[in-house]
């Protein structure tokens, strides 16, 4: 991004001419989230381009603006978008996008100038980029006063800004990220988009891509993530005066909106060269309007749950990091947990069932900063921590066990109960008395704190496919499935589940007993794959093997996925392998050791297939699924 011979933004031409289309604002969420529709794309490449087109009936007249008229004047007569609100999924592909985007800076500032090394995350991996330069500049603002801050140093960075030249503004970042270059540009591809997603609605054609010519692109971000996540706040900040807000507030303090028009130039090196990008804009306007009318219900006006102003550390940044699973995933798992209040999470064995139901439900319900703060093994309040608890399922489970029943209490000679380890006494201090189980215990509490909006509890039920769901569950099936309602109980006393109350479950899809799972259950519950292999590719062992620096990723991927597709073939998708076998502890950074993947081999995939496939012999087996065998061709 250094001076390379490119257009430099002061030569931009002197006239626009404007055409406008009426389309729907994008939800494009790029290679990380969906493909948006191909007539979408169509007509947003059209409005991105400024370039006229003739469809649809929103067509509008052409309109030439002068670059010689003031900023004040100019506004006043463009013609604007017609405000078209968007829709909910559309806002929600834009808005998850930027709250899983983390963007973290380290700035050094001398003087008139700064550096900062930028590093962006996003679905586990990491992009660090640098050197990005600021300098102090004299910024134009409306009225026609000045005012100086940190700005994108256009004596550094010479990109060109006469048109959408972002994809060579892209390339020139990337050339600052050596590291996977071919990521990095298809993260910095969908944030180009993202951003024009978020800004379309109210923004002058003539005017894109302005704010990605004359910043730092992360600075950019930072302002979507508080329009969207903090829409309240950034609303306030609008009301208050231009300079205020420029000089105080990021991140309006570091931002650009456009060059002067080359007759508003003043001569000389201290003269004002660009407008001050003050937010008071209907772009801005528009998107605040859309995050207040479509916010995520599980965050507070304000921005993130439990995540202070300022902070860019997005919503499901710690789970893929613990999980190597995608945001989009966590980001389903949320919303039919939070709309249900029931799931399971069912997959073969070694998908990582358990361990992605205890990482999500602990972070569902403590909180992002208390989710971080344990993972820090730091303890967390007892009133946070009773929050969250664990139950696994087995044959001799029941309703006693899990609700409430008829228990024998050991009594002391004060006839007072004694605790459940001491049996000292003899069997005439023996009572019986119905004794709450692990859930009815846990409803109690959740009900003690449904004042707190923020208190979720999350029960996570390992292996409910092995219970008997009737004998366990009982009464209990009926509450389940209107949660509004409540019950009289075999005791008498009347009962509801509390709305704060949310369930996860796991289930095994090779394990046999999966056929006796009840048919109420499967309707009372949303069920969520877990798939450690698809379409030719182990998306989470190689994410899992890359961060272990292990050199033949590939050839450990491929054979993971041979074996797993000649498993769906011959047996049934159901029994396929999980990665969490190959995910071994104490791997030193290498080459996969070779003497591990033959015990994996040995003790664990072959005596799994060797009960799938009874009726096969022990040779027959490694003739057929072998590691030898399975390796030639790779």
């Amino acid at each position: 991004m250094k001076r390379s011979g490119a257009i430099h933004p002061r030569g931009m031409g002197q006239g626009w001419l404007l055409h406008f289309v009426a389309v729907p604002c994008g939800s494009h969420g790029g290679p990380y989230i969906q493909e948006r529709p191909a007539t979408f794309v169509a007509a947003s490449e059209t409005l991105r381009k400024g370039q006229s087109s003739s469809q649809g009936e929103g067509t509008r007249r052409s309109k030439t603006i002068s670059t010689s008229e003031s900023l004040a004047e100019s506004e006043d007569r463009l013609v604007y978008r017609s405000h078209v609100n968007m829709t909910r999924e559309q806002f929600e592909q834009i808005r998850d996008f930027f709250r899983n985007l983390q963007v973290s800076e380290k700035l050094n500032q001398e003087g008139d100038t700064a550096v900062a090394t930028v590093t962006y995350s996003y679905g586990g991996s990491a992009f660090t980029i640098q050197p990005l330069y600021y300098r102090e500049e004299l910024l134009r603002i409306r009225g026609e006063s000045n005012v100086s801050h940190l700005a994108f140093d256009f004596n550094e960075h010479v990109w060109p800004s006469g048109g959408n030249n972002t994809d060579k503004i892209i390339g020139d970042m990337v050339g600052l990220c050596p590291d996977k270059p071919q990521e990095f540009k298809a993260l910095l591809e969908d944030l180009k988009d993202n951003v024009y997603d978020a800004l379309c609605e109210g923004m002058p054609a003539q005017f894109w891509p302005n704010i990605l010519n004359n910043n730092h692109w992360h600075d950019v971000a930072r302002l979507i993530q508080d329009c969207i996540l903090r829409p309240e706040e950034i609303s306030n900040l609008l009301e208050q005066r231009d300079t205020d807000r420029i000089l105080q507030t990021p991140p309006f303090n570091r931002l650009v909106y456009r060059w002067l028009p080359n007759d508003q130039r003043p001569p000389g090196d201290e003269q004002p060269q660009r407008f001050a990008f003050s937010g008071n804009y209907k772009m801005v306007q528009n998107l605040i309007a859309n995050a207040k009318r479509w916010g995520d219900p599980q965050c507070p006006k304000n921005g993130l749950k439990n995540t202070p102003p300022g902070n860019t550390e997005m919503l499901y940044q710690k789970l893929c990091e613990k999980t190597y699973l995608e945001p989009a995933f966590f980001r389903r798992v949320e919303r039919l947990l939070t709309e249900h209040r029931q799931i399971i999470l069912e997959g073969p064995p070694g998908s990582g069932k358990t361990y992605v139901a205890d990482h999500f439900g602990r972070w569902f319900a403590y909180g992002e900063d208390n989710y971080c703060q344990l993972e820090n093994r730091e303890a967390l309040p007892p009133d946070v921590a009773s929050r969250f608890d664990i139950v696994q399922f087995h044959e001799s489970y029941g309703y006693e066990d899990f609700f409430q029943g008829i228990r024998p209490v050991l009594l002391g000679e004060d006839k007072k109960p004694l605790p459940s380890t001491d049996t000292s006494t003899c069997v005439e201090n023996m009572v019986y008395k119905n004794v709450d189980g692990i859930f009815k215990t846990f409803c109690e509490k959740a009900e003690k704190a449904s004042k707190n909006p923020e208190a979720r509890f999350v029960l996570i039920i390992d292996e409910i496919n092995r219970g008997k769901a009737s004998r366990i569950f009982g009464e209990l099936l009926y509450l389940l499935e209107y949660r509004k309602k409540e019950i009289r109980l075999a005791s008498g006393e009347r009962f509801s589940i509390p709305d704060n109350v949310y369930l996860i479950g796991t289930m095994n899809t090779a394990d046999r007993s999966i056929a006796l799972v009840d048919y109420a259950l499967r309707r009372r519950f949303k069920f969520v794959a877990l798939q450690p292999y698809k379409s030719d590719d182990a998306p989470v062992l190689r994410k899992w093997l890359e961060g272990k620096h292990v050199s033949n990723v590939g050839d450990i991927v491929t054979l993971f996925c041979k074996l797993n597709k000649k498993i769906s073939k011959e047996i049934s998708e159901h029994f396929i392998v999980g990665h969490s076998y190959f995910m071994l502890d104490n791997l030193d950074p290498g080459e996969y050791p070779e003497d591990r993947l033959q015990d994996i081999w040995e003790f664990s995939i072959m005596p799994l297939l060797a009960e799938y496939s009874p009726h096969l012999t022990t040779d027959e087996l490694q003739t057929r699924y072998g590691l030898d065998v399975l390796r030639q061709g790779i």
